[in-house]
């Protein structure tokens, strides 16, 4: 019989961290810690991937193409096998593909949960308005 090292599972509710006991689930403690938040964790959507090589270096390099600044770039996946990138830069998501040099926002969802959702659910149901290309200066 496989014991459990580590009985706790740690949840959070809003900004709150429960600790739930794997034994005896009828208790479940509030963990009062000044400085812990609690923050969602989104898994990546199937297909892509959010370990990017010389991420900082992309983030420079995809801005270009939707005009925003590095600093504000977050949220960088790329898909496997492919040039497309999809980021969020202040509360829009972009998506860029390398090969055609052609940017476009999302249009039909407003968040990161809601994007990775779709993304992981039908790519094809993203909705997308694309940007022109007002001679960009890529590099």
């Amino acid at each position: 019989m496989y014991v459990d090292p580590f009985p706790i599972i740690n949840v959070c509710v809003g900004d709150s961290k429960y600790c739930i006991s794997t034994i005896n689930t009828q208790k479940a403690y509030l963990m009062a810690t000044a400085n812990y938040t609690c923050e969602a964790t989104l898994s990546v959507p199937r297909g892509w991937n959010e370990d990017i090589f010389a991420s900082d270096k992309v983030k420079q390099m995809l801005v270009g193409y939707v005009g925003k600044t590095s600093d504000s770039t977050k949220d960088m996946l790329l898909r496997d096998r492919s040039d497309y990138f999809v980021f969020s830069s202040g509360d829009d998501f972009y998506c860029v593909s390398l090969a055609t040099s052609m940017a476009s926002v999302v249009t039909s969802t407003k968040g990161k949960e809601q994007l990775w959702y779709q993304m992981d659910e039908d790519m094809t149901q993203v909705q997308w308005k694309l940007i022109p290309d007002t001679g960009r200066n890529l590099y």
